[in-house]
């Protein structure tokens, strides 16, 4: 990254001077780190660098799996879009397989590259979900997220014990049955990590 030319004039500079309040040592420290800040929120936002319907390569034929697969305890932090504040936590994955099977390593993959982008959980949840039922071309999914938020343990409310909890279930794993079904597996993985 280039140096620029007034560092006084940057926008990292200027948002700085507005929310400290033109804080003399405040501003010192970002002058002298905007390349390391610019390096780490490339990493931290790289998931608009990657396109989420490569990821789901298909492995192999189905040839009439019919059962589900469960992928639980994926572990993920993403940066809120609405305080600009990371929130953390797991993903937990049931699909039903349709005429392929995905390799498990790209499940986990699915849910970096969303969660290494501006984002709300719920559309973090329903975007991964979308993607099964798209590029997958699963018969049903069932989503789950639970983390934790910064701007309601650092900020707001200040309680940072709080965990927020969101499903997404599509198709054949739609419905209060098939839900439990869901639920019943993750528990089950959930167990098995113990």
């Amino acid at each position: 990254m280039k140096e620029p030319k007034d560092k006084g004039k940057s926008p990292l500079i200027e948002w700085v001077k507005i929310v400290l309040d033109n804080n003399k040592e405040a501003i010192a420290i970002v002058e002298n780190r905007q390349e390391e800040i610019t390096k780490a929120f490339k990493e931290i936002l790289s998931g608009y660098q990657t396109n989420p319907a490569t990821v789901l390569k298909k492995v192999a034929e189905t040839e009439n799996f019919g059962g589900l697969v469960c992928e639980a305890g994926i572990r993920f932090m993403s940066m809120c879009r609405h305080h600009f504040l990371p929130f953390f936590g797991t993903a937990n994955i049931v699909y039903e397989p349709g005429e392929h099977i995905i390799g498990l390593g790209k499940i986990s993959r699915l849910v970096q590259v969303y969660a290494k982008r501006l984002q709300f959980q719920e559309k973090l949840s329903n975007e991964i979900a979308n993607e099964f039922m798209q590029s997958a071309g699963a018969k049903g999914v069932f989503v789950e997220t639970k983390a934790k938020h910064l701007c309601m343990g650092h900020r707001g409310p200040n309680d940072p014990g709080a965990v927020a909890v969101v499903t997404v279930a599509l198709g054949t794993l739609k419905g209060y049955e098939a839900e439990q079904r869901a639920r019943e597996l993750i528990a089950h993985s959930s167990t098995h990590e113990k």
